[in-house]
């Protein structure tokens, strides 16, 4: 057993949906988690609403459906679950941080978890995404809070002059027992806030997955196989 001598359960408050095309960090750290054994539940970020709602679970389990309207937390893999909430249309049309979207991109959460959590034997590891979600996590149970901080939020356009969410961001910076930082200038921002526990973890590749490029096996594009007769291709993703 990798990370530690016993499976730990391990919610994370992600700032991605599980089911996005990309990875990022964010899945292939809690499917690692998951694989070596750990209990682990991915929540989504955002709200979708009813009918999104229904037509996402649906395509997971038609026999099933309706249940993720009370009960958020779906089974998706040996040890791993993915909560995801809803809300009325009309209420997801108004702007970041203001109260009622706020409630429900963030506090509404713990309501669809609840049932999860009351399954759990300890208290979790709470691991935190997006700093929205921070306030949520120190209201929760917990025996250790961590925040990823992957990203500058502030740069966002979606977050320009958020002066809520710096304020979420340094109280959580605050509260963690950990603050992972992917960038040096991440690491310069948030260790004032919190010295003595906020370290340096840069970003990886997927190694296994990019090697496949130099497989036989592997089809290549046509309009990529002229650019390669001309010479080395660089990548950048």
């Amino acid at each position: 057993m990798k990370y530690g001598t016993r499976p730990h359960s391990i919610i994370c408050l992600s700032s991605q949906r599980w089911d996005e095309t990309m990875w990022t960090n964010k899945q292939h750290i809690m499917s690692r988690l998951a694989a070596d054994g750990h209990r682990v539940l991915h929540v989504d970020y955002g709200t979708r609403s009813l009918p999104d709602q229904l037509m996402y679970h649906l395509k997971l389990d038609p026999s099933a459906a309706l249940r993720p309207l009370f009960q958020g937390a779906v089974k998706r893999a040996e040890n791993l679950w993915v909560a995801t909430s809803w809300g009325p249309p009309a209420a997801l049309r108004g702007p970041m941080g203001s109260p009622l979207r706020d409630f429900l991109d963030h506090d509404l959460k713990r309501h669809f978890i609840r049932s999860y959590l009351s399954e759990l034997e300890e208290d979790p590891i709470v691991w935190v995404y997006h700093p929205g979600m921070g306030d949520v996590a120190q209201k929760m149970a917990r025996k250790l809070l961590v925040y990823d901080c992957v990203d500058d939020y502030q740069a966002f356009p979606a977050y320009k002059n958020a002066q809520w969410l710096l304020e979420r961001e340094a109280r959580l910076c605050k509260a963690a027992d950990v603050v992972v930082t992917t960038s040096q200038r991440l690491l310069e921002l948030k260790q004032p806030l919190n010295p003595q526990r906020t370290f340096l973890a840069h970003n990886v590749g997927d190694a296994e997955h990019f090697e496949r490029a130099r497989s036989e096996q592997v089809k290549i594009p046509q309009e990529l196989e002229t650019i390669r007769a001309g010479g080395p291709v660089v990548g950048f993703v």
